[in-house]
């Protein structure tokens, strides 16, 4: 078995290699990211795809003899309508046929690669130890405002995933000021910082991030990371709440310092 890693944006394509390479097993990356470099030391050879070209990408796997791949990292959602994609007649027909949500899109990518002989492993088992726990995460607990909030949020999140929409949302005094679309929860986050600055006499606001039910753990588990927290700080909110055993914290020990730094309280549900 030879194992290429698919490596989007983000720290979660390193995580995986380094457990691999802790196996005695060497990956082939084949990089749709910004920085590539990320991956040198970890993976041989580290393959420069550029945009999600798949038919490319399959040659290139084939002639290192990959049968496996381990899809990780982000790919920004709005690039699904970026013309350079549809260069390539593999992609286009791909995006024709499917619904334009993340399921659906990575749901086809998936079944075309497995139809082509190379099988998509899941990538949970290769950072279990940066799953998300229950209950208290961070050195604050959550305090009565924001309990009331992540209760409220989670409510309105299980009534609107089942619809493949909102992963998170952003709740501030029972109210929700942001839903999750395109921009990510990271933009949403920010988005969030400008539509409560003028009102917030202090840091407020919670964030409730959960994973839906259409969602396949194989490549497309709820992340957060330091990044995550820096934008909540930035944005003015205080608290975030994720689903336990279904969203991975990267970067584990830096997301804890953080979030201590920045006195935000990190919860388990």
């Amino acid at each position: 078995m030879k194992i290429a890693i698919i490596t989007g944006e983000g720290s979660l394509p390193v995580e995986i290699a380094k457990t691999l390479l802790s196996q005695g097993v060497r990956p082939v990356a084949l990089t749709i990211c910004s920085d590539p470099e990320k991956m040198a030391g970890l993976a041989d050879p580290v393959l420069n795809l550029g945009k999600p070209k798949l038919s490319l990408a399959l040659k290139m796997l084939k002639e290192n003899n990959v049968d496996h791949i381990i899809m990780a990292g982000t790919v920004p959602k709005r690039s699904i309508f970026s013309h350079s994609v549809l260069l390539d007649p593999v992609s286009l027909k791909i995006l024709m046929r499917s619904r334009k949500d993340d399921h659906s899109l990575l749901g086809a990518v998936v079944s075309w690669f497995e139809s082509e002989g190379i099988k998509v492993l899941p990538y949970a088992s290769y950072v279990a130890r940066c799953i998300a726990p229950a209950g208290q995460i961070s050195a604050r607990v959550p305090n009565n405002e924001e309990k009331k909030d992540i209760e409220y949020g989670e409510k309105i999140l299980r009534a609107i995933l089942p619809h493949s929409f909102g992963q998170s949302l952003v709740v501030a005094d029972e109210a929700i000021v942001a839903v999750e679309a395109m921009e990510g929860t990271d933009g949403m986050i920010l988005r969030s910082g400008l539509l409560l600055r003028e009102k917030a006499a202090k840091r407020k606001g919670t964030v409730v991030k959960m994973m839906r039910s259409d969602q396949d753990e194989r490549y497309d588990l709820p992340t957060i990371g330091p990044d995550t927290i820096e934008n909540i700080f930035k944005a003015g909110l205080s608290c975030i709440a994720i689903e336990s055993g279904r969203t991975l914290i990267l970067e584990y020990d830096k997301v804890l310092k953080k979030a201590g730094h920045y006195d935000i309280a990190i919860w388990g549900l």
